[in-house]
C-alpha cells in the first residue's frame, strides 16, 4: 500500500484488505455519517490530482 499512501495521503482511509470486519465497519460509518461522506468527496476532488494523466500530458509538450 505504499504507493497509495504516497500518491493519496489524506485522501483515503487505509484498511487492511484482509480485514472483512474494518470494511464493514468504515461502510456503515459513512453509510450513517453522510456529512463525513460529503466532506471526504469534497477534499478529494480538491486535492487528486491523476498522475498519470498529468504525466501524459508533460511528454507530449
Amino acid at each position: 500500500m505504499a504507493p497509495l499512501k504516497e500518491i493519496g495521503e489524506g485522501l483515503t482511509d487505509f484498511i487492511n484488505p484482509y480485514d472483512p470486519f474494518a470494511w464493514a465497519e468504515k461502510i456503515e460509518y459513512y453509510s450513517i455519517n453522510k456529512f463525513e461522506l460529503s466532506n471526504k468527496e469534497k477534499i478529494i476532488k480538491e486535492k487528486w490530482e491523476n498522475t498519470y494523466l498529468a504525466s501524459m500530458l508533460s511528454a507530449n509538450q
